[in-house]
């Protein structure tokens, strides 16, 4: 059997679309205008030939979502013979591989546009909605209807929210409802995707909500131009200001005693996996860095790769820090936020389980397997031979094998040894703190709560789950990630169009597949609609609902 701690290192989570696709908006709001050339016919069947190879060649399983790898062939066939028969721009070419792709039901398989290649968007939605564990309500409207914020949305043009749903997921792959629930609220006030939804041209948007008081209202909402789209003044629900905003890695205690420690945590991407990257020379490594510069941090980046390095955080020193903090003042109880989070590196997240729980995590099975799918894509991401491969996992593995990988705990080794190899193969940027703990926790609190919302993804999906496992209270809206699914990011371009994207690699099992929570990872705790009423919808309710279960415990 292959090595955990091997697999620990390798079993890297690409930075996922999952929450870029939020970004990807906001990119789409600034375009001022669309590269809308029909390309060739026979380039667009070639590049999806071309993928049709690649996802058979790398994924781990391309079929049985199709029903088969007959109807795989037979669905691929269909869409040639549709590239053949009419011109497409790209733009239009990459919404019909998408809605392909969607049949995986595979979240870290899609292909994405390119930033040189736009779509003319011209027109908005003035309406923010957001999910919450049975439903949408209205986030963000225009002034004028600021008393239908909080309300449940019902139905949008005569179609009921199920069946939007069902429509959604044709179009954008989805692993589960709440997946489905992530892009149609993020993305519906644009037309790019309204228009999929409601083919027939509209002028506006009927809406039928159930106010917080019960009473049924239905409104119009107008289409309306990018520059009004981007100046309207907008009502929008509150939030809690004692939450930091903008920073993607930070902590502060929630209350005067300091007895209740916050984590924000917003991208499973630190110092140490770019690190990894660079140091092993990974194929677009540097750009990466460049890319969460950009994104994350939001500031230049020095010309000096050392220099800009050392101005990425570290997850292990900044959580060290934490915990050395509430040990000071003895607090009772830690926060972890993973809302909002799409993922990143999950190696980085096992040394702060650590110093959370020193050997108790070394001596905990995750009970979760992965089967890595062995091709020419995931060795090139990994930029190493096949000999390399067999080499890293002491087998004999050709192309097209699967390295089936299961944490389980070694009942016969010394826990010194198991430790020091532990602390030896991690992906840490202060392993001296981990050998100076021998085993025992920097600091544990009494209780530690995660949050997770519909966009918790990949990485941060991870760190939920092992969180969980160790005991943690999960706490919000369940992640569009299923715990049974594809997972990492191996990318790709397409040749003619130049089109780039990713193919899952690997297929983990992380719970057995009749457990309730195997498709849809249902928090142990979930607000109901009088709840977030109570909390006047307050975007963090959630956490403002646990300090007041605190203080009445």
């Amino acid at each position: 059997m292959p090595d955990f701690f091997t697999f620990v290192i390798e079993s890297i989570d690409g930075v996922m679309k999952k929450l870029c696709a939020l970004v990807c908006l906001s990119l789409i709001i600034n375009y001022s205008g669309v590269a809308q050339e029909v390309s060739r016919r026979d380039s667009l069947v070639a590049d999806f030939t071309y993928l049709v190879k690649l996802l058979e060649d790398s994924h781990p399983d391309p079929y049985t979502h199709f029903g088969g790898k007959v109807f795989f062939h037979e669905q691929a066939a269909l869409l040639k013979d549709e590239l053949g028969a009419k011109d497409y721009t790209v733009s239009e070419f990459a919404d019909k591989v998408s809605e392909f792709l969607a049949n995986l039901q595979d979240g870290h398989t899609y292909v994405s546009l390119p930033q040189s290649s736009v779509r003319d968007l011209k027109r908005y939605l003035p309406l923010q909605m957001r999910v919450i564990p049975d439903g949408l309500i209205l986030s963000g409207l225009p002034d004028e209807y600021k008393e239908l914020l909080g309300s449940r949305v019902e139905r949008i043009n005569d179609c009921s929210v199920d069946q939007l749903l069902k429509r959604t997921a044709a179009i954008e792959a989805s692993e589960n409802v709440f997946g489905s629930y992530a892009h149609l609220a993020a993305s519906f006030s644009h037309p790019d995707i309204n228009t999929k939804l409601f083919p027939e041209p509209q002028e506006n948007v009927n809406l039928t909500v159930e106010t917080a008081d019960g009473e049924k209202r239905t409104f119009v909402l107008p289409f309306i131009g990018r520059e009004e789209w981007l100046n309207r003044e907008w009502a929008k629900l509150p939030e809690w200001e004692k939450i930091p905003a903008g920073n993607y890695l930070s902590y502060n205690f929630l209350d005067e005693r300091k007895e209740v420690m916050f984590f924000k945590l917003t991208s499973v991407m630190a110092r140490e996996n770019f690190e990894y990257v660079l140091d092993r020379r990974w194929p677009g490594a540097y750009d990466q860095l460049k890319s969460f510069y950009d994104w994350t941090l939001k500031k230049e980046m020095p010309a000096d790769t050392l220099a800009a390095l050392a101005g990425v955080p570290s997850l292990s020193e900044e959580f060290y820090n934490l915990l050395s903090e509430m040990k000071r003042h003895k607090s009772k109880a830690l926060i972890i936020d993973l809302r909002l989070n799409g993922g990143g590196w999950t190696p980085i997240t096992l040394p702060v389980l650590y110093q959370l729980y020193g050997d108790a995590y070394l001596k905990t099975d995750m009970e979760a397997v992965t089967y890595k799918y062995v091709s020419d894509l995931y060795l090139k991401k990994q930029n190493i031979s096949l000999e390399r491969l067999n080499k890293m996992y002491r087998g004999s593995y050709a192309l097209g094998d699967y390295i089936k990988v299961k944490n389980a705990v070694c009942d016969t080794c010394d826990i010194r040894s198991l430790r020091q190899r532990f602390i030896d193969q991690s992906m840490c940027s202060n392993r001296d703190v981990l050998t100076q703990q021998e085993g025992q926790p920097i600091y544990h609190p009494g209780k530690i709560y995660v949050l997770t919302d519909e966009w918790t993804f990949s990485a941060a999906f991870h760190f939920a789950f092992y969180l969980w496992k160790m005991g943690a209270t999960v706490v919000g809206v369940p992640s569009m990630q299923a715990p049974n699914t594809y997972m990492e990011q191996t990318p790709f371009r397409l040749p003619a169009t130049q089109l780039e994207g990713s193919i899952s690699n690997s297929l983990q099992l992380f719970l057995p597949v009749n457990d309730r929570r195997a498709n849809i990872f249902w928090p142990d705790i979930m607000l109901t609609y009088p709840d977030y009423q109570q909390y006047k919808f307050d975007k963090h309710a959630e956490i403002l609902y646990l300090l007041d279960q605190m203080r009445s415990n």
